[in-house]
């Protein structure tokens, strides 16, 4: 085991790397903060079943609420991520729903998780991902039998 003044260097290397701009030492000090967390909390309530439900955030699919928000197309936040300006949500789409055209600044990322819908001329299928890589432009979303989408993007005004 590192002694005390050897644990402190490895730290102040660390958090110098990250203050460089290091993204593997983000990840490292992210991924060693979190480990250390859940073994204390698993210490104090001692068990590791109750330790990750204090860690962890779960959204039942009965909680949230559904917006509005184009006809026949419904968003669910199920998570918003101010320090990089992403949200996560669930989009319902009923048959003959059409989401415009619209550019990208960020990445957005779409999971299909029911239903068939269209991107522009591409047909995506249940399981099928797609990814608008930052300053694209991608055509209407469009469903004829209605879909459940899966998608973390930009945070864009409204819903």
């Amino acid at each position: 085991m590192l002694a005390t003044a050897d644990r402190a260097q490895s730290l102040a290397g660390v958090v110098a790397a990250v203050a460089a701009g290091e993204t593997a030492a983000l990840a490292e000090l992210y991924d060693s903060t979190v480990a250390k967390v859940h073994t204390l909390v698993q210490a104090i309530v001692r068990s590791a079943t109750d330790a990750e439900e204090v860690t962890c955030d779960v959204l039942r699919s009965t909680d949230g609420t559904w917006t509005d928000f184009c006809p026949g197309v419904r968003l669910k936040i199920l998570d918003e991520d101010p320090s990089s300006s992403t949200r996560t949500y669930l989009v319902s789409m009923e048959s003959g729903a059409i989401v415009p055209e619209h550019p990208h600044s960020l990445e957005e990322q779409c999971l299909v998780l029911e239903g068939e819908v269209w991107v522009g001329d591409h047909p995506l299928r249940s399981g099928d991902w797609h990814v608008a890589k930052p300053v694209s432009h991608h055509g209407n979303f469009s469903t004829r039998t209605g879909c459940l989408l899966l998608i973390k993007s930009e945070v864009f005004p409204g819903p």
